[in-house]
């Protein structure tokens, strides 16, 4: 989030700067399809399909599918994902950029 809102004019919200929004998530979609299908954090992928929407506040997402050539056991699964958020003490920059979903209500403006 942080790439986008250095963007920002004092004011602007991402809704104001869809060039920027799309720019940058492109960008983080190219980074993690290369992490899944180069770098092979989940094993040697057969193929990989990805979908792009954009929610009603303008703000995109994507859902990736993904089939390796191998299965992965959930043990396996647990070494590579964590649901957890990272300790600021024991790193600080990637506390920074989990971004954790909170309620879409005018209540909330900040919310991502």
């Amino acid at each position: 989030m942080k790439e986008i809102t250095e963007q920002f004019v004092l004011g602007q919200r991402a809704t104001n700067r869809h060039d920027v929004v799309a720019r940058v998530f492109r960008l983080k979609v190219q980074k993690i399809t290369n992490a899944i299908t180069k770098e092979k954090v989940f094993g040697k992928v057969q193929c990989h399909m990805y979908s792009i929407e954009w929610q009603k506040r303008g703000l995109p997402h994507v859902h990736i599918l993904i089939w390796l050539k191998q299965k992965l056991r959930s043990n396996q699964i647990d070494n590579i994902i964590n649901p957890e958020i990272p300790d600021p003490d024991l790193d600080k920059n990637l506390h920074e950029i989990v971004m954790s979903h909170g309620p879409c209500e005018a209540r909330h403006p900040a919310s991502p």
